[in-house]
Formats: C-alpha cells, structure tokens, sequence
C-alpha cells in the first residue's frame, strides 16, 4: 500500500482484506462502539446474556474511544460496525431479510411485520442491536402482546417478579457485539463466519456476516467456512478461539465454545480449497474463566507469544490436521496426535526459538489476577508494538522487557464483559510480514 492518504482513499472505495499473521502492521480494522443494548442489561438478565456485572455505559464508551484514538494516531482505518449496518440495511431487500431472520425464533406472529412498517431505517438498525421490548412495541405499534401467566404446578397464577417478566424483550439485545472478534474472521482475502455456542449471541454472526457480503467496501469477499448449512450450528467455532500463526497454518482452541467436531469440519473445508497445510487444535480447559484460547494465548511478533502459564503449560493432546490427497483428487483433513509441545510446534511454524511473556511476568498470583482483566489479550497492532488496558502492570511490564512498544488505556469498565483489546477488534487488513 504506497501511502497513508492513498490508502485513505482506497479503503474507502473498497477494502481488499488481507490478514495472514496476527502481528503484521495494521492497516484497517473493524470494532462496535458499545452502545445502548449495554443499559439492557439488569441482575435478572445479566447471566442469560453472558455478563457477570452492569457496566457503566458512559464509562465504557469513554475507553472505547480512547482504544479507537490509540489506534488512530497509529494510521489505522477504523470502521465501525453499526454504520456498515445501517448502510447495508437502506437496501429494503436487505432490511426485510435481517429483520425476519432476526424475528423467526421469536413466538410473536406478526412482529416482523409491525416493526417493518412502524420504524424508520435507522431505528430498525438500532433494534438489529439494541433489541425491543412488548412495552417498547406497544406504545408505538398498538401492536399487543398477550400476557404471559405464570402458573404454579398447582394451577395457582404466580406473580411475575421482575422487569424481564412484567416486559419481556421481543427481540433480545447484543451487548456482547463489543466483541467484534468472535462473530467472525478475516483469513487471507477471505472470511470465516463463525457459529456461536450461546443462543445469546448467534445474532451476532448473522449480521455481521450480512455487513461482510452486502457492503459496497467488501464486495466479493468470498466466505471460506460458515455459509452452507451443514457448518452450522451445533457445529460451534468462534472468532477468540482462532489464531493465525502464519499464511500456512492456524491454531484453534478446542474450548468452552468451540468443539473439537467442528475443527475437523473447519480444517476438511480449508484444506478442499488449498487455503492451509496445518490446523492445530489446541485444547484449553472448558471454562468460562478461559472462554477462548486468546485469552490465554496471544501472538505479537515472530516467535514472540503472551501465555497464561497455568493453562498454556498444561496442554496436552494436541491434534494437528492435514491434508491428504486421494487418487480422485478429493482431500481428507487426516487428523493425528501431535507429539511435540505447543511450544515447538510455534518454534518449528516460526523457525526461530520461542520468546514467551507470561501473564504476570512469573507471579502466580498477578498471572490470575491479569488473566482475570485480560492480560494475556494484547492486540498486536504491529510486529512487537501491542495495545493493552493499563490495569495489568505485570504483564505490560514483562512485554516491554522483550522490547514490546506497549501502549495502554483504561478498560475498566470494557473488561467487565471479560474481554480485552484483542477480543474488541475485527482485523481486515495487515501487512504481510517476513517469515524467514
């Protein structure tokens, strides 16, 4: 890319996404600016929709800003999400579609209809988002919800007890779309859709995939895994558990969300369209605590990696998937058991000696806390020059003795959905980096 305002100008009539490392430099990326589907959030739904806490949404704003500012100063294109949304969905083909995809699970005949006919464009992209109540449609539709009556075993009505009950959402918000990582990823010039495991966030992939297909910035993006049916759900894959080691070879976290069984479908479909010789699956305790492999495991540099130790010094039976050529000249994704360390196998994927930080620079006890806050999910931004949140003095520390640029803010409110800088960006494209 020759310069930073040609470039400017090219990104903006068309993005050509490229990502074949996960350090490479930096040229444009995606994230989602959270928003009101966060004050969505109350005690009695916080657990169905992933959260742990309330977060302060004006605070949270504030450190995405400063992230995105960070990023900016660095020359990097920042495109956010709910724009590309509400541009795609000005074509009335597109907005019908994403508003009945998003209304069919739902119980209520005729709401697809009603929200269709009642809202402006740029609300209905807010409620994509943001969800919308019975109340919500009532008071602008007439548009009426039969009560639901809660009952007892005994026949006895039951009072209903909170606010999710006395005014249920008729489409659910997204606060977890922040955490633009997971519903997708960019790969080569291509895109992977990726499958949620919780049905609180399989709206996610649908729009997204909808931005990536239908925006004038992506046209032709071909999607390399995700769009025919049979890679569907329940065969879950999401975007934190995805990790480029190289143009060759990816590493996948066989975690909390996503399945072994799906790794092996990703790997048969990547190999049938000669994208990667390698696919390593890496296993990592299914737990929320470690919901993705990136927030245990991260990349910065050539042969120069982030682990959490507790988690990354105990995996074992890893698999690595490659492809084999029948006579026909059909390819099986042959999957064997990798005998050689999860570090060799970077050493040989890298050909140089890995160089590890640990989470906490050797404390046990900073390690836990700085996983906790997502330390360990630095987002490398440039070969050794990564974006972390300010809080994890530890690890940030560690980072710069192996002469990582680290730059910091404050994510004291973005953490509270347990994730970090890596976890809030969609990278679309890097420079190709030198791996000799």
């Amino acid at each position: 890319m020759a310069n930073d305002q040609e470039q400017h100008n090219e990104l903006h009539q068309k993005i050509n996404l490229n990502i074949k490392s996960e350090y490479g430099r930096l040229r444009a990326v995606m994230v989602h600016r959270p928003g009101p589907e966060i004050d969505r959030l109350t005690p009695s739904n916080k657990y169905q929709l992933l959260f742990e806490d309330i977060p302060f949404l004006g605070r949270m704003q504030k450190e995405h800003d400063e992230f995105v500012q960070l990023m900016r100063n660095e020359k990097i294109e920042v495109f956010y999400f709910h724009e590309l949304l509400q541009r795609i969905i000005q074509n009335e083909r597109v907005c019908r579609k994403l508003v009945m995809s998003c209304c069919k699970y739902g119980q209520y005949p005729g709401l697809s209809s009603a929200i269709l006919e009642h809202y402006s464009i740029n609300e209905i992209g807010n409620i994509l988002i943001e969800g919308i109540t019975a109340q919500e449609l009532e008071s602008r539709t007439g548009f009426e919800i039969a009560p639901r009556i809660a009952v007892d075993r005994k026949g006895r009505r039951i009072v209903l007890a909170n606010e999710d009950q006395l005014d249920p959402f008729l489409i659910e918000p997204l606060p977890n779309m922040y955490f633009m990582r997971d519903p997708g990823v960019v790969f080569g010039n291509g895109f992977i859709s990726t499958k949620m495991h919780f049905d609180a966030r399989v709206r996610e992939t649908v729009l997204l995939r909808e931005v990536l297909t239908r925006h004038s910035l992506f046209a032709g993006t071909p999607i390399w895994y995700g769009a025919a049916s049979d890679e569907d759900r329940p065969f879950t894959i999401e975007g934190g558990d995805v990790i480029v080691i190289n143009e060759r070879a990816i590493a996948i976290g066989a975690s909390q969300r996503t399945r072994p069984e799906t790794i092996r479908r990703f790997a048969q479909r990547l190999f049938e369209q000669h994208l990667v010789d390698r696919i390593y699956e890496v296993p990592i305790p299914a737990a929320r605590a470690y919901m993705h492999l990136d927030t245990v495991f991260t990349i910065i540099d050539r042969a120069k990696v982030v682990t959490y130790p507790r988690v990354m010094d105990e995996v074992v039976g890893i698999r690595r998937y490659e492809p084999v050529y029948a006579d026909d000249d059909t390819v099986v994704a042959m999957g064997v058991e990798e005998r050689r360390s999860f570090v060799d196998v970077l050493g040989d994927e890298f050909g140089a000696k890995l160089e590890i930080v640990q989470t906490g620079d050797g404390s046990d006890r900073h390690a836990a806390r700085e996983q906790a806050s997502d330390g360990t999910n630095v987002f490398a931004i440039a070969p050794g020059h990564v974006i972390t949140y300010d809080r994890n003095r530890k690890t940030n520390d560690a980072l710069r003795k192996v002469y990582a640029k680290v730059l910091e803010f404050d994510g004291s409110e973005l953490v509270r959905g347990l994730g970090g800088p890596r976890c809030m960006t969609l990278p679309l494209y890097r420079d190709e980096v030198d791996h000799d």
